[in-house]
């Protein structure tokens, strides 16, 4: 009975894995799509997506988003072929069982290149990357997406998918990273006065989205009007509680912890991010908010009472 119950138990879990593989594999394919936009194949994607993201950077991060910049420009039909068919392959990859921890594993490197070069470490050395307009950096999250859902035999684990780094490391990686999250929040730039609406509908963000959107944006941004302090205070809290909820023996505080950041995510996407901005035909991705989303489910706790989870770390010769 024992065998049968953790049997079921390693079903139902790799089945949810599976299906987080599913959704990674599904957004590297959307980037993949993405990349084949008209626009990807001109200088204008090196010199005004990719090398913007060196501005207020230092040296050491600047350097190398310039030099791939200009790489990048110099043979623009070219490399954006070659990213297309990257990001396809390890979508495809990650889709399939039998490449599936080589396509995983490529990802994390591919993304580890992409933040560097492409984003410059997110904007997180410039003073105002701000969470709500997609820092830390979006390939930073595939990365960290791809090691939370790598394929394991053992499951001993409380979550639904701790990956590489067991339940205690996966634990650390989410403090650091909802840490990261609230400290974000609450850097001057991000409490100034104006400082939400600039984020909302500043810059290109309502270039090409419909009409609909950008009036409940221009709305949106309107309430927060002399509330930018106090509204970076309270959901730099916010963020600290769900940085800290995941280590809660209370299954039900993990759980509203975890809606809580997909709630986040879904809003940051939605009220900072535009969706990804698809209707400009300039994305590269669809923006941060669905994978902190993504990262939010890999943390779910499993279905396991107390005592069940008692009688399956028993000793055989104990428990009938």
């Amino acid at each position: 009975m024992i065998a049968r119950f953790d049997e079921g138990l390693i079903i139902d879990t790799a089945v949810t894995r599976e299906r987080l593989q599913t959704a990674l594999a599904g957004l590297w394919l959307l980037d993949g799509l993405l990349q084949l936009q008209p626009y990807m194949f001109t200088e204008n994607f090196a010199d005004q997506t990719i090398a913007s993201t060196a501005q207020g950077s230092p040296g050491w991060v600047g350097h190398p988003v310039t030099w791939a910049a200009r790489e990048i420009g110099g043979h623009a039909i070219a490399a954006n072929t070659l990213f297309a068919l990257i990001q396809i392959a390890l979508g495809l990859g990650i889709a399939h069982r039998r490449t599936r921890r080589v396509a995983l594993g490529c990802s994390i490197v591919w993304a580890g290149g992409v933040w560097l070069f492409g984003e410059g470490l997110g904007g997180l050395f410039t003073g105002n990357a701000n969470p709500l307009t997609g820092a830390p950096g979006s390939a930073l999250l595939y990365s960290i997406t791809a090691i939370l859902i790598w394929p394991v035999r053992k499951c001993d684990d409380r979550f639904a998918s701790a990956g590489l780094l067991g339940t205690r490391g996966a634990r650390s990686l989410w403090t650091v990273l909802w840490g990261v999250l609230a400290y974000l929040t609450l850097l001057p730039a991000n409490r100034a006065p104006g400082a939400f609406v600039v984020a909302m509908t500043g810059g290109m963000m309502s270039v090409g989205e419909p009409h609909w959107y950008t009036g409940i944006q221009d709305h949106l941004a309107r309430l927060t009007i002399g509330h930018d302090t106090t509204i970076a205070i309270v959901l730099a809290l916010v963020l600290a509680v769900i940085a800290v909820s995941v280590w809660a023996r209370v299954s039900a505080i993990v759980r509203a912890g975890l809606a809580a950041a997909i709630v986040v995510g879904l809003v940051y996407w939605v009220c900072g991010q535009a969706f990804g901005m698809p209707f400009m035909g300039m994305a590269t991705d669809p923006n941060s908010g669905p994978l902190l989303a993504l990262i939010a489910l890999a943390f779910w706790p499993t279905a396991l009472t107390e005592s069940a989870r008692a009688t399956l770390t028993a000793p055989q010769g104990v428990a009938a």
